[in-house]
């Protein structure tokens, strides 16, 4: 499975920001064992 990750997701779980911060490391957690693909778009990463 492929997704597209919101620049949320990343901010969510660096700063810990509740409530969020469980699910977005989930779905980071999720694509660091491969189990999805996780993209962000190139101006999220440069912005």
């Amino acid at each position: 499975m492929k997704i597209m990750c919101d620049t949320n997701v990343i901010i969510d779980v660096l700063l810990e920001r509740e409530p969020f911060v469980e699910d977005s490391y989930q779905i980071l957690k999720l694509c660091e064992e491969h189990k999805i693909d996780g993209f962000v778009s190139a101006s999220s990463v440069t912005g």
